[in-house]
Protein backbone atom coordinates (compact mmCIF):
# COMPACT_ATOMS: atom_id res chain seq x y z
CA UNK A 1 0.00 0.00 0.00
CA UNK A 2 1.54 3.79 -0.94
CA UNK A 3 1.52 6.07 1.68
CA UNK A 4 3.46 8.93 2.37
CA UNK A 5 6.09 9.51 5.41
CA UNK A 6 5.49 10.81 8.67
CA UNK A 7 7.75 11.86 11.80
CA UNK A 8 9.37 8.59 12.78
CA UNK A 9 9.35 6.99 9.55
CA UNK A 10 5.45 5.72 9.62
CA UNK A 11 3.46 5.80 6.20
CA UNK A 12 0.54 7.26 6.06
CA UNK A 13 -1.94 5.11 3.91
CA UNK A 14 -3.34 6.25 0.84
CA UNK A 15 -6.76 6.40 1.92
CA UNK A 16 -6.45 8.68 4.68
CA UNK A 17 -6.24 11.52 2.38
CA UNK A 18 -9.57 11.12 1.30
CA UNK A 19 -10.85 13.99 4.38
CA UNK A 20 -13.61 13.90 6.23
CA UNK A 21 -16.36 13.88 3.22
CA UNK A 22 -15.12 10.59 2.64
CA UNK A 23 -15.06 9.38 5.95
CA UNK A 24 -18.56 10.10 6.37
CA UNK A 25 -19.79 8.96 3.25
CA UNK A 26 -18.08 5.53 4.05
CA UNK A 27 -19.26 5.48 7.73
CA UNK A 28 -23.09 6.40 6.05
CA UNK A 29 -21.97 3.23 3.19
CA UNK A 30 -21.24 1.15 6.40
CA UNK A 31 -24.41 2.01 8.61
CA UNK A 32 -26.96 2.92 6.09
CA UNK A 33 -30.17 2.26 8.57
CA UNK A 34 -28.12 5.50 10.44
CA UNK A 35 -28.85 7.58 8.22
CA UNK A 36 -32.73 8.49 8.59
CA UNK A 37 -31.43 9.59 12.63
CA UNK A 38 -28.39 11.80 11.56
CA UNK A 39 -30.42 13.94 9.07
CA UNK A 40 -32.87 14.29 11.95
CA UNK A 41 -30.51 15.09 14.79
CA UNK A 42 -28.95 17.79 11.99
CA UNK A 43 -32.68 20.04 11.70
CA UNK A 44 -33.07 19.90 15.29
CA UNK A 45 -29.12 21.33 15.74
CA UNK A 46 -30.31 23.65 13.02
CA UNK A 47 -33.09 24.36 14.73
CA UNK A 48 -32.00 24.76 18.13
CA UNK A 49 -29.13 27.55 16.58
CA UNK A 50 -31.62 29.43 15.24
CA UNK A 51 -33.87 29.37 17.70
CA UNK A 52 -30.60 30.65 19.93
CA UNK A 53 -29.39 33.35 17.57
CA UNK A 54 -33.31 34.66 17.58
CA UNK A 55 -33.07 34.73 21.89
CA UNK A 56 -30.49 38.10 21.94
CA UNK A 57 -32.68 39.79 19.38
CA UNK A 58 -35.70 39.63 21.90
CA UNK A 59 -33.37 40.53 24.54
CA UNK A 60 -32.29 43.52 22.85
CA UNK A 61 -36.64 44.44 22.34
CA UNK A 62 -36.94 44.07 26.31
CA UNK A 63 -34.51 46.41 26.74
CA UNK A 64 -34.93 48.80 24.24
CA UNK A 65 -38.99 48.54 25.84
CA UNK A 66 -37.17 48.86 29.70
CA UNK A 67 -35.04 51.96 28.71
CA UNK A 68 -38.09 53.61 26.97
CA UNK A 69 -40.08 53.87 29.82
CA UNK A 70 -37.39 55.41 32.24
CA UNK A 71 -39.14 58.71 31.48
CA UNK A 72 -42.45 57.65 31.41
CA UNK A 73 -44.68 54.33 32.68
CA UNK A 74 -42.95 51.35 32.16
CA UNK A 75 -45.11 48.55 29.93
CA UNK A 76 -44.71 45.69 32.22
CA UNK A 77 -47.34 43.61 30.24
CA UNK A 78 -45.35 44.24 26.71
CA UNK A 79 -41.88 42.98 28.81
CA UNK A 80 -43.63 40.29 30.41
CA UNK A 81 -44.49 39.04 27.18
CA UNK A 82 -41.14 39.82 25.82
CA UNK A 83 -39.73 37.59 28.77
CA UNK A 84 -42.34 34.42 28.51
CA UNK A 85 -41.64 34.77 24.68
CA UNK A 86 -37.61 34.80 25.87
CA UNK A 87 -38.76 31.10 27.98
CA UNK A 88 -40.14 29.77 25.40
CA UNK A 89 -37.37 30.67 22.39
CA UNK A 90 -34.94 29.43 25.24
CA UNK A 91 -36.47 26.20 26.55
CA UNK A 92 -37.29 25.08 22.80
CA UNK A 93 -34.11 25.64 21.82
CA UNK A 94 -32.64 23.60 25.14
CA UNK A 95 -35.22 20.74 24.25
CA UNK A 96 -33.93 20.42 20.53
CA UNK A 97 -30.34 20.58 21.59
CA UNK A 98 -31.16 18.12 23.83
CA UNK A 99 -32.70 15.63 21.31
CA UNK A 100 -29.96 16.08 18.86
CA UNK A 101 -27.24 14.87 21.34
CA UNK A 102 -29.11 11.89 22.57
CA UNK A 103 -30.36 10.51 19.15
CA UNK A 104 -26.35 11.34 18.25
CA UNK A 105 -25.25 9.42 21.59
CA UNK A 106 -27.35 7.13 20.19
CA UNK A 107 -26.22 6.94 17.04
CA UNK A 108 -22.38 6.77 17.55
CA UNK A 109 -23.40 3.66 20.32
CA UNK A 110 -24.92 1.99 17.43
CA UNK A 111 -22.37 2.44 14.91
CA UNK A 112 -19.18 1.92 17.37
CA UNK A 113 -21.20 -1.35 18.19
CA UNK A 114 -21.28 -2.28 14.29
CA UNK A 115 -17.36 -1.49 13.53
CA UNK A 116 -16.64 -3.79 16.61
CA UNK A 117 -19.04 -6.24 14.92
CA UNK A 118 -17.34 -5.90 11.79
CA UNK A 119 -13.86 -6.00 13.45
CA UNK A 120 -14.72 -9.22 15.33
CA UNK A 121 -16.34 -11.10 11.80
CA UNK A 122 -12.02 -9.99 9.95
CA UNK A 123 -10.70 -11.38 13.31
CA UNK A 124 -12.44 -14.90 13.03
CA UNK A 125 -11.48 -14.61 9.29
CA UNK A 126 -8.25 -14.48 10.25
CA UNK A 127 -7.61 -10.77 8.51
CA UNK A 128 -5.32 -9.92 11.22
CA UNK A 129 -2.17 -9.93 11.86
CA UNK A 130 -1.55 -9.36 16.03
CA UNK A 131 -4.87 -9.05 18.15
CA UNK A 132 -3.91 -6.50 21.07
CA UNK A 133 -5.87 -5.50 24.23
CA UNK A 134 -6.61 -2.06 25.67
CA UNK A 135 -3.42 -1.78 27.52
CA UNK A 136 -1.25 -2.97 25.08
CA UNK A 137 -0.11 -6.58 25.72
CA UNK A 138 -1.09 -9.61 23.20
CA UNK A 139 -3.73 -11.43 24.02
CA UNK A 140 -2.65 -14.07 21.04
CA UNK A 141 1.27 -13.99 21.28
CA UNK A 142 2.79 -12.68 17.79
CA UNK A 143 4.62 -16.24 17.15
CA UNK A 144 1.54 -18.03 17.42
CA UNK A 145 0.33 -16.64 13.85
CA UNK A 146 2.02 -17.50 10.51
CA UNK A 147 3.23 -14.19 9.17
CA UNK A 148 3.19 -13.87 5.34
CA UNK A 149 3.12 -10.23 5.02
CA UNK A 150 1.49 -7.74 7.32
CA UNK A 151 -1.84 -6.76 6.69
CA UNK A 152 -3.47 -5.11 9.65
CA UNK A 153 -3.48 -3.96 13.39
CA UNK A 154 -6.75 -4.58 14.88
CA UNK A 155 -7.03 -3.46 18.98
CA UNK A 156 -9.56 -5.38 20.46
CA UNK A 157 -10.70 -5.74 23.97
CA UNK A 158 -12.34 -8.89 23.29
CA UNK A 159 -10.21 -12.24 22.64
CA UNK A 160 -11.47 -13.84 19.00
CA UNK A 161 -13.81 -16.89 19.36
Amino acid sequence: MAGHPMRGGMQVPEKSKRGIGGVFRELLKFSPRLKLPMAVALLLAAAGTVLTIIGPNQLSRMTDLISDSLYGEIDMQAIGQVGILLLVIYGASGLLTYLEHYIMATVTLKLSKNLRGAAATEIREGDVLLIMDIGGEPLVPAEDFVVAAPTNLVISDQPPT
